[in-house]
């Protein structure tokens, strides 16, 4: 079983915000829906992240 201190989580969580604020505004700038970039920026940051 793999025990988190509270602090590395609340780090991932903010670098997954982050590169999701990221891809977003990209996707945006490509002419898609921000939604999109969200949802990419979580299928390749969170398995990268949570994996560990």
């Amino acid at each position: 079983m793999i025990v988190m201190q509270a602090h590395d989580f609340f780090l991932i969580l903010l670098l997954i915000l982050i590169g999701a604020r990221i891809f977003a505004e990209l996707f945006i700038r490509l002419g898609l829906p921000p939604v999109l970039g969200e949802l990419a920026a979580g299928l390749v940051l969170g398995p990268t992240f949570l994996a560990g």
